[in-house]
């Protein structure tokens, strides 16, 4: 007998919590370790922009392999990969920085960034295996938010611990943690239902009904399919893909640069700075549960309303990250531009009721694949924002300006875009058809027939025939 009634799906939701929590305070430490590290080493801005960049341009390489083996074999594998080695790399920077200056450190983070590539698309395969259409939102909320939490936590915590200990004693505390997570997604984690043997009989039955099938990673056909390429025949698959860019694009120069920000143009140190930023993260959380049920709520009381409420949501929230710029680049205070900081969380933390659970929307099947390319090309764009941000921050006010500015302008056009083009139904038959109409054609045996068929259906023909 169990100790405790936990339901199975909701289990996954929080060991993704906790993955996407010290995944992301791992990668966003060194924006928080940043001011100590380049005193330290003495990096100039443009160092500085492509040491922020190095993880990024790793990261990104392995999105799409590790979203397609996720959806072949299962997402808890990949997972379990990504968080071993970031928590031995996070490790070894030290060494690497002391050892190699601003090229090892580069180089360490550039191949922490490869292992931890398909953590993000496999979270979102397991998503898919789990979690009804009615419970998406709550369930992207819940690991979103960990990411969110995670964030917080390193910009409220690490640099009090670097000034008192060193940034070096710090990185290694976050290793640590990113460990012993590990440890616990190899005890608890699951591919999916079908997988779990704590599953109750009662909830393997409440999501059978509700459209979680067999994971195909479980079937012959699953394991072996060819690459999905008609997935991007469609324009929401693209609307998804480059919402997710545009916001990945501010949401990375708000958490790697906002801080030089803090201590550079509004004067405070870089302990105030990171407890200012920890006011927006508290935001971005209490946005980020405080969206879902509403959403929730609205597509399971009209299920047709699904597209409706995805672009309201993302929509809005692009339009409100784009003023909270604009307010940034005209603020001369701390406590005006944390108000606008305040804007621009409470406006990303609506998104996790918008595209981020539109991926879930589209597909299940090929889930990891469209998450995998979705978040390479996001990650390309957070790659282009440190670099853009160290080619125009040249110590002046205008650059930085310049910068919010840029973004705010991004983030209107793909509030436009997303608006026309975005879509809540699924189009798993649409790829399944484009796949057909594709594939090479065949006529069948019958002398007498000179219908052409596909191979599939000819195969299926010729052994009724026997039958």
């Amino acid at each position: 007998m169990k100790l405790l009634d936990v339901k199975e799906r909701w289990l996954m939701c929080w060991l993704m919590f906790m993955g996407r929590g010290v995944t992301q305070a791992v990668r966003v430490v060194l924006g928080a370790l940043m001011p100590f590290i380049a005193a330290d080493l003495e990096l100039d801005h443009q160092e500085k922009g492509t040491v922020l960049a190095a993880f990024a341009a790793g990261y990104m390489c392995t999105q799409v392999l590790g979203g397609w083996a996720a959806d072949r074999y299962g997402g808890r594998g990949p997972i379990l990969l990504a968080l071993g080695s970031l928590g031995m790399g996070a490790y070894c920077i030290p060494w690497s920085a002391d050892l190699f200056g601003a090229n090892g450190l580069s180089a360490c983070l550039f191949v922490m960034g490869l292992c931890e590539g398909p953590s993000y698309p496999s979270m979102g395969t397991l998503l898919g295996r789990w979690i009804p259409a009615h419970e998406r939102s709550k369930a992207v909320s819940i690991s979103d938010t960990g990411s969110s939490l995670g964030s917080m936590l390193t910009f409220a915590v690490a640099p009090p611990l670097a000034t008192l200990y060193g940034w070096r004693t710090t990185m290694r505390l976050w290793a640590y943690a990113c460990l012993l997570s590990t440890a616990v997604w190899y005890v608890y984690a699951t591919n999916g239902p079908d997988e779990c043997i704590r599953i109750s009989v009662r909830e393997l039955e409440y999501l059978r009904q509700h459209g979680i099938g067999k994971a195909p990673h479980h079937d012959k056909k699953g394991r072996h399919a060819p690459f999905p390429y008609a997935l991007f025949k469609f324009s929401q698959a693209w609307a998804v893909i480059l919402a997710h860019a545009a916001f990945n694009f501010g949401r990375y120069f708000v958490y790697n640069s906002l801080l030089q920000f803090y201590v550079e143009e509004l004067g405070t140190s870089a302990v105030a700075a990171g407890q200012h930023i920890l006011v927006g993260q508290i935001f971005d959380c209490i946005g980020k549960f405080g969206f879902a049920p509403f959403a929730d709520r609205a597509i399971r009381n009209n299920p047709s309303s699904r597209t409706r409420v995805r672009k309201v949501i993302s929509g809005t929230a692009f339009v409100a990250f784009a003023a909270s710029m604009a307010g940034l680049a005209v603020s001369y205070s701390v406590a005006a531009a944390t108000c606008w900081l305040i804007v621009a969380k409470i406006a990303s933390s609506a998104h996790v009721c918008g595209f981020k659970s539109n991926y879930l929307d589209l597909t299940q099947t090929h889930n990891g694949v469209l998450t995998g390319v979705g978040n390479m090309i996001a990650t390309f764009a957070s790659t282009v924002s440190p670099l853009l941000g160290g080619s125009l921050l040249d110590g002046s006010r205008r650059g930085w300006e310049s910068m919010f500015l840029t973004i705010g302008l991004l983030d209107l056009g793909a509030a436009a875009f997303w608006c026309v083009f975005a879509s809540g139904d699924g189009i798993d038959d649409k790829v399944l058809a484009a796949k057909e109409c594709d594939s090479p054609r065949t006529v069948t045996e019958d002398p007498e027939s000179t219908t052409v068929v596909s191979p599939a259906v000819g195969k299926a023909r010729k052994s009724a025939a026997v039958v």
